[in-house]
């Protein structure tokens, strides 16, 4: 097939000042196109970049917030998630006692998460984090341990020789039992128990001594024989088995 050629006579005839104009404004539209594109892309990367900085910006107020009264793992910026259909989560431990907007803070490196009521201002849980799991997010990793939202007082005995292991012992059980209150710290009766025991002194929280023994790894047990009863929920007698803490 022949494609026929225009006759020259006919492009010759267009005036030279109304081809100027028809490349110009060519070229204006496709600037016009171009620097469209442009924008678009620079307001995609501005907007993107502002929700990242409130998002920053919202993390920090929060982490501020919960610092105040509960030891935060250092040199980390956790991811926050928030709780938006509680009935759903029911079913995990550490979401048991989870409610509409309640926050959870992933600590990656400190494999730690945390259930955080903003309305309260309480921290509902403190578990750690199984990494084994690769490829997951944040909230999709395995919580493992038993949620840390135990309520009551406790009396911390020290049975050993070792001076300073009640104060010592207190740091460790408020660290992971952040809404239990210690009513006291001292000296037991008892000389030398081997083994660290926890006493459910009313005998209605049973269920919480268990997840306390099993989260510090004591043993439960009745008030031995001649030990002072305190006025708290549960006593632990510090046995020779914690004096290298």
């Amino acid at each position: 097939m022949t494609i026929p050629k225009l006759p020259i006579h006919k492009i010759k005839s267009l005036p030279k000042h109304h081809l100027i104009v028809a490349i110009v404004a060519t070229l204006a539209v496709g600037m016009v196109v171009t620097s469209g594109i442009f924008y678009f892309k620079a307001k995609n990367i501005q907007s993107q970049a502002n929700r990242q900085e409130e998002l920053e910006k919202a993390t920090k107020k929060l982490t501020d917030k919960i610092s105040k009264f509960y030891e935060l793992p250092k040199d980390e910026i956790p991811t926050v998630a928030t709780v938006s259909e509680p009935e759903k989560v029911k079913d995990q431990v550490f979401f048991r006692d989870t409610q509409k907007d309640d926050k959870v803070l992933f600590y990656k490196t400190g494999k730690k998460a945390i259930l955080y009521r903003p309305s309260t201002n309480k921290i509902i849980a403190v578990s750690t984090l199984d990494p084994s799991t690769p490829n997951q997010s944040e909230s999709q990793k395995t919580i493992t341990t038993e949620p840390k939202n135990q309520t009551g007082t406790i009396a911390i005995y020290n049975s050993t020789k070792t001076a300073g292991l009640a104060k010592k012992y207190e740091s460790l059980l408020k660290e992971k039992f952040p809404s239990i209150e210690i009513t006291s710290t001292g000296n037991s009766q008892i000389d030398q128990v081997e083994k660290t025991i926890i006493v459910d002194l009313g005998g209605s929280k049973k269920s919480d001594a268990d997840i306390i023994a099993k989260e510090m790894q004591i043993d439960q047990s009745t008030l031995p024989a001649g030990e002072a009863k305190p006025d708290a929920d549960f006593l632990i007698i510090l046995g020779t088995d914690k004096v290298n803490l």
